[in-house]
């Protein structure tokens, strides 16, 4: 190989090496995203974002319903399937949403700001006793949900919401 053959190649790989480096630095500025921190497991998605427990593993799902403690973010397409009775496990949702079509949207009615960005929040109990909480993001088209049957994680998780 020649010298000006190697120069060449050289640089095509520094090229590749940083085109693909910038790429991957503007992503993780936005969309969706996970760290691990000392409060547990940091979800994120169109700046917003929420600690669950590191132990929770990622869209444990089964048609679409949460079959164990878990966070949900991204799970891709979900078969459209009944799961009956629907498991009582704990989980977090965080997910983009046609807010128009939401019933998330109609639910949360209390405005608030996190992070100066105004929010719809709600808080209540579902038919099996678990305690659920749902922020709505209008600005962002995002849905916060939390559900457990331990109103304090409840509490915990939703007090660590986010927005950047």
């Amino acid at each position: 190989m020649s010298r000006r053959t190697f120069w060449i190649w050289g640089a095509a790989a520094v090229a590749v090496v940083l085109v693909v480096g910038l790429v991957w630095w503007v992503r993780a500025g936005s969309g969706s995203g996970e760290r691990l921190t000392p409060a547990g497991r940091e979800i994120r998605k169109a700046g917003v974002s929420v600690v669950v427990p590191e132990a929770w593993p990622k869209n444990a799902l089964q048609c679409g319903t949460p079959v164990a403690d878990t966070y949900v973010l991204d799970p891709g397409k979900v078969p459209t399937c009944a799961l009956s009775p629907e498991p009582k496990v704990s989980y977090v949702a965080l997910r983009e949403s046609d807010l128009s079509a939401d019933p998330a949207n109609s639910a949360a009615t209390t405005a608030g700001q996190i992070g100066g960005v105004d929010v719809r929040t709600t808080e209540g109990s579902l038919p099996d006793g678990r305690t659920r909480w749902l922020a709505v993001v209008p600005d962002r088209d995002i849905v916060v949900e939390v559900v457990s049957a331990d109103p304090a994680l409840v509490e915990t998780i939703s007090g660590s919401v986010q927005i950047d």
